[in-house]
């Protein structure tokens, strides 16, 4: 009822205050619905028979249910209908339960009790009302059946207003929680297409650019590769065929980053490492070199791509242990 923010303390207070406002009014309602009722008032004295004071305090006790008002409503709506019925006094501690049963009621078996709820408030109505053509005093019987006229639409109608007041007021919350996560959701996809949207460009520049570069240079080092077989320089064949091999390899995974930026996922830019995880070597050239020194490859493993290192030569002395 009270909002969550506020110290427990003060909304166990305001809570206990309401709840004895409501009991104060129901006892009211109660004294004053008995007054309608020949058999618990005397027409003479005016004054409350036996069997009234019994029904009265029977309805008070009733009253002792409405702190479970919130909790379990059914049980202000149990009470209030065996007084309204049984007892024939007021259907207010019923009213309240109903209120708070409309409010929460979702299935079809709610509303059911629900419209139950509101028929034993009318079927009460109809009982105070033939039970005020027993009054001697005709005055009396009319002005009697107007007021309780009067307090049953009161009733309905508060009922009905609270309950569906509040109701529409839980609606307007979930649908707007519902536009802010809309909203958020739209934010989102909007910038995720911002996104694909500038990888696209950015793999459209990168394709027309360097692509093109490296696929010319693959050609052109090609070109000079045959020109270098019919020159009969085998060191020159050796480098060119290498040089070759770097720039096939270099286009190659600058297509896979291209795809995955066309995907979308940039994560897999990355190109696969080769097979069974063996790393890539460059094989050493057949150029003449001192008898005293050997070569040894430089690898360089496809899962981590970085530049291959020119072969590496070292002295076959520097290589043993001391």
């Amino acid at each position: 009822m009270f909002p969550r923010s506020w110290p427990r303390a003060v909304r166990v207070i305001l809570s206990g205050i309401v709840v004895l406002v409501m009991m104060s009014t129901g006892l009211l309602v109660t004294v004053s619905t008995a007054m309608t009722n020949p058999g618990y008032i005397d027409p003479a004295t005016d004054e409350p028979t036996t069997l009234g004071a019994i029904m009265i305090g029977a309805a008070m006790l009733a009253l002792l249910t409405l702190p479970f008002y919130r909790r379990a409503p059914l049980v202000p709506m149990i009470a209030g209908t065996v007084v309204a019925l049984l007892l024939r006094l007021d259907p207010f501690v019923l009213a309240v339960g109903l209120t708070v049963w409309v409010v929460r009621a979702e299935r079809r078996w709610h509303w059911a009790v629900a419209a139950a709820g509101f028929a034993v408030i009318l079927i009460c109505t109809g009982l105070h009302l033939y039970a005020l053509t027993g009054w001697p005093d005709p005055d009396y019987q009319r002005t009697g059946q107007i007021l309780v006229a009067v307090v049953t639409v009161l009733c309905l109608g508060l009922v009905l207003g609270i309950s569906l007041g509040v109701r529409q007021r839980r609606s307007a919350r979930t649908a707007e929680a519902h536009a802010r996560a809309a909203e958020h959701s739209n934010e989102a996809l909007t910038e995720q297409l911002t996104r694909q949207q500038e990888r696209q460009i950015l793999a459209r520049e990168v394709h027309d650019t360097l692509a093109s570069d490296l696929s010319g240079l693959s050609l052109h080092v090609g070109g000079l590769e045959k020109a270098a077989q019919h020159s009969g320089d085998p060191r020159l064949g050796d480098e060119l065929r290498t040089t070759r091999h770097y720039a096939d390899r270099a286009l190659t995974n600058l297509r896979t980053l291209l795809t995955s930026l066309r995907e979308g996922d940039a994560s897999d830019a990355a190109p696969a490492p080769s097979r069974a995880g063996s790393p890539t070597c460059r094989p050493c050239s057949p150029r003449p070199r001192p008898a005293a020194w050997t070569c040894v490859p430089s690898c360089s493993s496809t899962a981590s791509p970085q530049p291959l290192t020119p072969c590496s030569t070292r002295s076959a002395a520097s290589s043993r242990k001391p």
